[in-house]
């Protein structure tokens, strides 16, 4: 399943792949940009249950090909019974965010 975010320009397109195997859900977002250009982001999870709850937090630097099409990163999280889980990317040009995706899990 592939879930499109919102973008504050219209060269910038986010969207993550999303599945899972039994409770691992594996989240892939991807950015199609300008070529050449390379743009800073950051993944932030929390995850809540009857346990009680967890945050990750994920960030770096990536920068485009000719082909203007790059992988953010790859999550694995495990979301058991009773239990939910936000995900929220952001893809940064300097200090403006310019690309915004929130999951919730399970859909």
């Amino acid at each position: 399943m592939s879930m499109n975010a919102v973008a504050n320009e219209t060269s910038i397109r986010l969207w993550s792949d999303i599945s899972s195997a039994g409770n691992i859900w594996t989240i892939v977002p991807h950015v199609t940009a300008p070529a050449g250009r390379v743009f800073r982001y950051e993944i932030a999870a929390k995850k809540s249950g009857v346990s009680g709850s967890s945050q990750t937090h994920q960030a770096g630097k990536v920068g485009w090909s000719a082909t203007g099409t790059g992988t953010l990163s790859t999550l694995k999280i495990s979301i058991g019974t009773n239990e939910h889980c936000a995900v929220e990317i952001k893809v940064f040009d300097g200090n403006e965010t310019i690309a915004t995706q929130t999951l919730a899990l399970p859909h």
